[in-house]
């Protein structure tokens, strides 16, 4: 004799994004921590509605949006290609520090023209006193050639936060010239920024 198992009462499937066709839809902010649990047990995302950054949790199966910050240096008005689309994904984080904050984290190179470089900048937008606020900028002590790229954000203890980004010093070509970056890690856990390379790597873009 056969059983057919029926699914637990409530549960259903929600399509959240759509990565298929991505013109004119809403996408995922970060590919590694995009979605998460709250310390309240709330469900939250980020995603990118044009050039807007919206912070979104639910509750009551009901989606509630709060936007960030409007950020065009990574994003669209419009994903017309899924390489915009992976570019946007890869350029912000969320993460909830021990406290319980919410925190964005943006990539946000700045061209120094005296120097035909970038200056790697990392914005850290919080939710604190009930709205979005820019609560530091972190910025790395060096230039590059072509820009970060791909960041990783991860909090720690005491309200830490661990960074993984990139920076492209050559561009990639092709196959036979995949060009050259650095990936770097930086933390706040002793109470300043420091920062540490952990490879050379290819052009990561």
């Amino acid at each position: 004799m056969t059983h057919r198992h029926s699914p637990p009462p409530g549960l259903y499937l929600e399509q959240l994004e759509d990565r298929l066709t991505p013109a004119g839809t809403e996408v995922p902010a970060g590919e590694f921590n995009w979605m998460q649990f709250s310390p309240t047990g709330e469900l939250a995302q980020l995603v990118w509605e044009g050039q807007t950054l919206v912070y979104r949790t639910r509750a009551a199966n009901t989606w509630h949006d709060e936007p960030v910050v409007t950020a065009g240096t990574f994003s669209a008005n419009q994903y017309d290609n899924r390489d915009q689309v992976q570019k946007a994904s890869q350029s912000v984080q969320l993460l909830f520090t021990s406290d319980g904050t919410p925190h964005v984290l943006t990539l946000d190179p700045q061209w120094v023209w005296q120097s035909s470089a970038y200056q790697t900048v990392i914005r850290d937008y919080a939710r604190v006193g009930g709205r979005w606020q820019l609560v530091q900028s972190i910025t790395a002590p060096w230039l590059s050639n072509w820009g970060p790229n791909n960041l990783v954000a991860e909090a720690g203890a005491n309200n830490a936060i661990h960074l993984l980004f990139s920076e492209t010093y050559s561009f990639a070509t092709g196959v036979s010239n995949q060009g050259s970056g650095i990936l770097w890690y930086a933390t706040n856990k002793s109470g300043t920024w420091t920062f540490y390379k952990v490879a050379d790597t290819a052009d990561l873009r």
